[in-house]
């Protein structure tokens, strides 16, 4: 879709802000976020260093009970490391089945 292809540029141009917002938008539009979506979200933020961010993007995305790909699950567990808790690397591991 247009609006994951839109927010995968804001990652790779580290406009973190602007992916949140654009998901929020779809999320308003009552489009649901894919598997996709959440990793270009969770990488813009862990890119720019908003790990508070980040680690948010990943309980949702585990709440959101999505199957999560390789990538993905890289990216969620990358994240948490990299955030104030790194302990919560090992939770998300187990509930992201790996």
């Amino acid at each position: 879709a247009t609006s994951e292809v839109a927010i995968s540029a804001c990652e790779k141009g580290g406009a973190w802000e602007w992916a949140l917002c654009l998901a929020e938008k779809m999320q308003i539009l009552q489009l649901k976020l894919d598997v996709c979506t959440y990793s270009a979200l969770i990488t813009a933020c862990d890119k720019m260093g908003e790990s508070e961010q980040a680690n948010l993007l990943v309980e949702h995305l585990m709440a959101s009970r999505l199957k999560c790909d390789i990538v993905t699950c890289e990216v969620s567990l990358r994240a948490l490391k990299n955030g104030p808790s790194p302990s919560a690397a090992n939770r998300a591991r187990r509930a992201l089945a790996l």
